[in-house]
C-alpha cells in the first residue's frame, strides 16, 4: 500500500511538472510571436509557398490542439461561455472553407487566412484549458509583459538608430519596431502598459510605472492612431471607474495611474518630437474619402462586396481571397476592409459575423460575472476596450500574434483569481480572501 501511495505521489508530481512546463511554453508564445514577426519582416524567409511566421503558427496550432486533447472539460466555469463561443466561431470558419472547397473557390490564400484565425482561437482555448491556478495566469501575464516590453524596446531602438526607411508611414518619422507595419503593434503596447499597472498594483509600483511609460512612449512613436485612441479610452475608463467609487479602498488608486502617467508621452510629443508628424497622421480626417487612410471608403466597398455575392456567400462567406479580389478591383491593392466586423461578414458570412459577436459577448460575460465592482473587472474592461477599438477601427482578426495577446491578457486578469475560477466561495473568510470584494483589491 505504501509503495502504491509513493508511486501515485510521484505520478502526480510528474503530472504537475508537465503542466507547469506547458504553462511556461504558453507564456513564452507572445515573445516568440513578436520575434518571428520581426524575422519575417527583415529576412522575408519563405518555406515553399508559406512564410516562416505562417509555418511557425501552423506548427503551434497542431501542438496546442494536441495539448488540449481530452482536457476541454477542465475549462473554468467563468470561461466556459468564451470557450463555447470560440468553438462555434472555429466551426463557422471550417464550414466556410468546406463550402468554398465544394464550389472550387478555396485557394491557398483562403487557407492561410483561416489558419491565422484558428491559431488565435486555439491559443485562447489552450490558455483557458491549461491554466487553472492563479499562478498559471500570473505566468501568462508576466510572459505578456516581457513580450510587450521587448516590442516597446524594439520600437525605441529602431527610432533612435535613425532607421527612417523602416517607417510604416511615408514622410513620418515613425517606428514599427522592426515589423512591416505598426498595425496591431499599437494595441500590443497599450495592453502591455495596462498589464504592467495590474501586476504592480500592490508592489513594485515604480517598476510598473516605468514599464507603462516605456510602452506608451513607444506607442506614440508608432503613430498608430487606433492604438493611441484605444490607450486614451482605456486610461479614461479606469480613471472614471475609480472616481465613481469614492468609498473604495486607497489601494485601488492604481486605476488612476494610467491617466497620470500618460502625461510623459504627451510631453514627449509636444516638447521633444513636436506635433508636425502627428498632424500629418490626422490631417486626412477632413476628407470623407481619405479619412483614416481611406477606411470609410474601404468599409463601404466591403459592404458592397457582401451584397453583390450570392445567397450562400452571404451566409457562409466568400473567403479572404474573395474579399481582397474585390478590394483590388476597386482600389488596386489587395487589402482587407480594416474592420473585423466587415471582414467577418464578407469572409465568413452572416454566420461568421454572428459567431464573432458571440465571442465578444462571451468575453464580456467572462469580465463581468459579478458586475464592474471588482478591480479585475475594471482592468478586464480596459483591455477589452483596447481590443474592440483596434478590431473595429483597423482590423486585427488576421493578426494571430495580436489577437492571442489580447485574449491572453483578458484570461490572465479575469481568471487569475480563485474566486473568479469558482474554486472557492466569494463569501469565504480568512486571510486568503480578505481582499476580494467589490470595494477591495482582488488578489
Amino acid at each position: 500500500m505504501q509503495e502504491l501511495t509513493i508511486s501515485h505521489a510521484a505520478e502526480l508530481d510528474r503530472s504537475g511538472q508537465v503542466h507547469l512546463r506547458a504553462v511556461h511554453v504558453l507564456a513564452a508564445l507572445p515573445l516568440a510571436d513578436v520575434i518571428f514577426a520581426q524575422l519575417q519582416a527583415r529576412l522575408e524567409v519563405n518555406i515553399g509557398p508559406l512564410s516562416l511566421a505562417q509555418v511557425f503558427h501552423g506548427i503551434l496550432l497542431v501542438v496546442l490542439l494536441a495539448a488540449m486533447l481530452g482536457r476541454v472539460i477542465r475549462v473554468a466555469a467563468p470561461a466556459r461561455p468564451a470557450a463555447i463561443a470560440a468553438g462555434f466561431f472555429a466551426a463557422s470558419i471550417i464550414l466556410s472553407a468546406v463550402v468554398q472547397s465544394i464550389d472550387g473557390r478555396l485557394c491557398l490564400e483562403d487557407v492561410v487566412s483561416d489558419l491565422k484565425v484558428l491559431y488565435w482561437l486555439t491559443a485562447w482555448m489552450a490558455c483557458m484549458v491549461l491554466c487553472h491556478r492563479p499562478e498559471d495566469f500570473g505566468a501568462i501575464l508576466r510572459g505578456l509583459v516581457i513580450a510587450g516590453t521587448y516590442a516597446a524596446a524594439s520600437v525605441l531602438a529602431v527610432c533612435f538608430l535613425g532607421m527612417e526607411e523602416l517607417s510604416p508611414y511615408e514622410g513620418i518619422a515613425a517606428s514599427a519596431g522592426g515589423l512591416n507595419t505598426a498595425k496591431g503593434l499599437g494595441g500590443i503596447l497599450a495592453v502591455t502598459g495596462l498589464v504592467w499597472i495590474w501586476l504592480t498594483r500592490r508592489n513594485f509600483r515604480l517598476l510598473g510605472a516605468a514599464g507603462f511609460v516605456l510602452c506608451n512612449i513607444a506607442l506614440v512613436l508608432t503613430y498608430q492612431r487606433a492604438g493611441l485612441v484605444a490607450g486614451c479610452v482605456a486610461a479614461l475608463w479606469l480613471a472614471g471607474w475609480r472616481l465613481l467609487k469614492p468609498n473604495g479602498a486607497a489601494v485601488q488608486n492604481w486605476a488612476l495611474r494610467p491617466i497620470v502617467l500618460a502625461i510623459a508621452p504627451v510631453l514627449l510629443i509636444v516638447f521633444v518630437l513636436g506635433t508636425t508628424d502627428l498632424q500629418k497622421r490626422w490631417e486626412d480626417l477632413s476628407d470623407s474619402d481619405r479619412a483614416g487612410s481611406g477606411r470609410a471608403a474601404f468599409w463601404q466597398e466591403a459592404a458592397a462586396i457582401h451584397w453583390r455575392t450570392d445567397l450562400p456567400g452571404r451566409v457562409v462567406g466568400i473567403g479572404y481571397a474573395g474579399l481582397v479580389d474585390g478590394m483590388e478591383a476597386r482600389w488596386g491593392s489587395r487589402i482587407h476592409s480594416h474592420s473585423d466586423l466587415l471582414d467577418a461578414l464578407v469572409v465568413y458570412g452572416v454566420l461568421g459575423l454572428f459567431c464573432l459577436l458571440a465571442v465578444y459577448l462571451a468575453i464580456l460575460r467572462m469580465i463581468l460575472p459579478e458586475g464592474l465592482g471588482l478591480p479585475a473587472a475594471a482592468m478586464g474592461m480596459a483591455i477589452f476596450l483596447v481590443m474592440v477599438l483596434e478590431c473595429v477601427l483597423t482590423g486585427q482578426m488576421f493578426g494571430p500574434h495580436v489577437m492571442s495577446f489580447y485574449l491572453f491578457a483578458l484570461c490572465g486578469v479575469c481568471l487569475g483569481s480563485p474566486v473568479r475560477q469558482g474554486e472557492v466561495s466569494p463569501t469565504a473568510t480568512g486571510p486568503a480572501h480578505e481582499s476580494e470584494g467589490p470595494d477591495r483589491e482582488a488578489p
